[in-house]
């Protein structure tokens, strides 16, 4: 019988609580050798080589792809477009060549009319530099100027030259000696603001008229000194301790055309006290806010906005008791001095808003946009309205009246009355604060202007710096017109360059007649306090040269 063989028992361990507390941190040790492996190379990879893996992010995320633009419009997956094809001109030229190139198919400003502005505001500052104007050869001192003509039913601007200028074709290697120039030819004299002196008065007319209710034809007499306040006594610049003359008894059409500075001292403070009194407003304000002066024009330039005189005005430039808005800031105001200060081209708007009977448009010098084979209209300017005043038919007439008289037997008289169309226009001589002698204030020449005055196309604004009285633009005036009726006609040649200095010689003889002309307020700043010089001779009251440039008198 065989012997029965018993299976070896298998022994079993329990693991025990030891054992799993080594097992636990071998396991524990592992992940933390892992988990730092992790950490150093994050840490690698975030630190060290930041840069390198942004490049990558970046460049997964972004590529530039140059795509050669076919002609026409180019549309996404959804068919917006894209890019649009547009003409787009560059002109680099120098002003000399720019006149003879024919530019009928420009659609913007007119350059040759610009030119040829150009080269008459560089005519009539050159020849005042010679020869001055008057017995005491005003003007030799002027220094620049700019002139600027607006489309009156557009806005368009036919024409911006500020003088004096800089050849384009030279510009990058002339640019350090431009800049160091004290004639500043790099300061756009056309987008920056000037006192207006007398230009301003058809503010005060409108208002006097509708807010003030006088009648155009009150008359009130000028009798030199105006001495409602006894610490403020400004005189009519006629009018001297030495030669007490006046313009006499005048009407509000007269005051426009001789600008009788003693009639808009009257009406203009009867006006703001009554106006003020009943609304709490300043009655020139808003007329000249309405018409444009002090606010931007529309133009795509970069411009100076220019000041409005009022207490608001004076609050911001002045402080403590200076800054207080009294009854002699009025007077300053309402012939266009104290804080008024606008642009050329704010003048020519305005201007453009009075023929347009209180419609003021947006200020451009786009016409229209066309394809580039001329063939297609792809845009055309609307003209913008951009504010509108109310104006009575009163007042509107007798700014008209007066305006055309400035022309025919005003301050102008000498350069315009011969004219073969109607011009109507204002003239301006605001003081400047520096003095050339013991109470002798230099001056700025002003003047605004639209034609034809029986329905007015253009507007013109112009202003030259120490230019002496405002009358002595006239010459420029009538350039312009000649210019604008020739470019109507087609018959417009401009000569590519012409020295003006060879027509002012031409011209010395009619400088000559120039000391009798008479100029408008050619002291319609009213800031000094010295005594009036005696006057050597006399002339009729209105059409006369004011020798003293002295506004205040010592009492």
């Amino acid at each position: 019988m065989a012997k029965e063989t018993k299976p070896t028992p298998v022994t079993t361990r329990t693991p025990t609580k030891q054992m799993r507390l080594r097992a636990l941190i071998a396991a524990l040790v592992t992940v933390g050798l892992l988990s730092s492996a992790v950490v150093v190379r994050l840490g690698w990879l975030q630190l060290a080589q930041s840069d390198e893996w942004l490049k990558r992010a970046v460049s997964q995320q972004l590529s530039d792809t140059v795509v050669t633009a076919r002609r026409g419009t180019i549309y996404d997956n959804n068919m917006e477009p894209l890019a649009e094809s547009a003409e787009v001109w560059k002109i680099i030229m120098s002003p000399k060549d720019l006149a003879a190139v024919k530019w009928q198919k420009l659609e913007g400003a007119d350059t040759s009319a610009t030119l040829t502005d150009e080269q008459a505001l560089e005519k009539v500052i050159l020849d005042l530099r010679e020869n001055g104007v008057g017995r005491n050869k005003e003007g030799k001192d002027a220094r620049g100027g700019a002139v600027v003509v607006q489309m009156c039913k557009t806005g368009e601007i036919l024409a911006m030259a500020s003088y004096p200028t800089y050849n384009l074709a030279t510009f990058n290697q002339d640019y350090t000696t431009l800049n160091a120039d004290e004639m500043r030819p790099l300061f756009n004299r056309a987008l920056a603001a000037f006192p207006p002196g007398s230009v301003y008065k058809m503010v005060t007319a409108i208002a006097a008229v509708d807010m003030g209710g006088f009648d155009p034809g009150y008359i009130i007499e000028d009798k030199g000194l105006y001495t409602f306040y006894e610490s403020f006594q400004p005189k009519c610049h006629i009018w001297s301790l030495a030669n007490p003359r006046t313009h006499g008894k005048i009407n509000l059409m007269e005051a426009i055309a001789y600008s009788c500075n003693y009639y808009f001292y009257e009406v203009g403070r009867l006006t703001y006290d009554t106006y003020k009194k009943a609304t709490g407003e300043n009655p020139f304000d808003v007329v000249a806010k309405a018409l444009g002066l002090g606010e931007p024009t529309g133009i795509e330039l970069p411009e100076d906005t220019g000041a409005r005189a009022n207490a608001e005005e004076k609050n911001k430039q002045y402080a403590g008791e200076d800054a207080g808005w009294f009854g002699a800031d009025v007077l300053q105001a309402v012939i266009g001095q104290s804080l008024n200060k606008f642009t050329p081209l704010q003048l020519a708007c305005y201007t453009s808003a009075l023929a347009n009977k209180g419609t003021r448009y947006e200020a451009t010098l786009l016409s229209r946009v066309v394809s580039w084979d001329y063939q297609d209209l792809i845009e055309e300017h609307t003209p913008t309205v951009a504010s509108t005043l109310e104006i009575s038919e009163k007042a509107l007439a007798a700014l008209d009246q007066g305006m055309r008289m400035t022309g025919s037997i005003g301050t102008a008289e000498q350069y315009l009355k011969d004219y073969p169309i109607a011009i109507a226009c204002k003239t301006g001589t605001p003081q400047r604060s520096e003095t050339y002698a013991s109470g002798k204030h230099y001056l700025n020449a002003m003047m605004i202007a639209y034609l034809p005055a029986d329905d007015p196309e253009i507007a013109i604004g112009i202003t030259v710096e120490y230019g002496g009285y405002g009358a002595r633009t006239g010459d420029l005036v009538v350039d312009i017109a000649n210019a604008y009726f020739a470019m109507k006609d087609g018959t417009l040649e401009v000569d590519p360059y012409v020295d003006p200095r060879t027509v002012a010689q031409e011209d010395a003889a009619a400088s000559d007649t120039a000391a009798q002309t008479a100029p408008d307020a050619a002291n319609d700043a009213q800031t000094d306090t010295t005594a009036a010089e005696p006057q050597q001779a006399t002339a009729l009251a209105g059409v006369i040269e004011e020798e003293n440039n002295d506004a205040l008198l010592a009492q």
